[in-house]
């Protein structure tokens, strides 16, 4: 879907004994690779929530089709405010460290303190999971993500 313009959403409940689906007004953490999406699924934070944001903007191919306004990046950005926001560049942090196709593991990088898992498992399950070749760069790009989420 994301490859031709839609939206791709995922829930992930870890432990605890609920259905997969995560209702509005319930998540923990939200990790959204582009502005539109953060504001787009912000009512699934619960108060108190945190929001790990990529600071780039897709625009859908119903903005062109349907001719629909888009908010400007500066009002986007206002509106998620009121939640506790990480925004950070990943396509720049990925590209530093190795490869743009990294920004995935920068976010999950910068999103690992927000989580009930231990960071070290994390990248343990990165660098098992990535080819071989690339568990260079996807290492940098877990540690700088995670460095840049400890800023926020």
């Amino acid at each position: 879907m994301a490859q031709r313009g839609g939206s791709v959403e995922s829930h992930i409940r870890v432990g605890g004994e609920h259905g997969p689906l995560i209702p509005p007004g319930q998540a923990d953490l939200l990790i959204s690779f582009d502005l539109l999406e953060a504001l787009r699924y912000s009512h699934y934070l619960k108060q108190g929530g945190k929001m790990v944001v990529n600071r780039r903007i897709v625009l859908p191919t119903s903005v062109y089709t349907q001719k629909i306004a888009v908010p400007s990046e500066d009002e986007i950005i206002a509106a998620l405010k009121k939640y506790q926001t990480c925004l950070l560049d990943a396509d720049r942090i990925a590209t530093e460290a190795g490869s743009p196709l990294s920004q995935n593991v920068v976010m999950l990088g910068a999103a690992a303190g927000a989580m009930p898992l231990e960071a070290a498992s994390l990248l343990e399950a990165v660098q098992r999971l990535v080819p071989k070749k690339t568990i260079e760069i996807n290492v940098k790009a877990f540690e700088a993500g995670q460095a840049t989420g400890r800023t926020c």
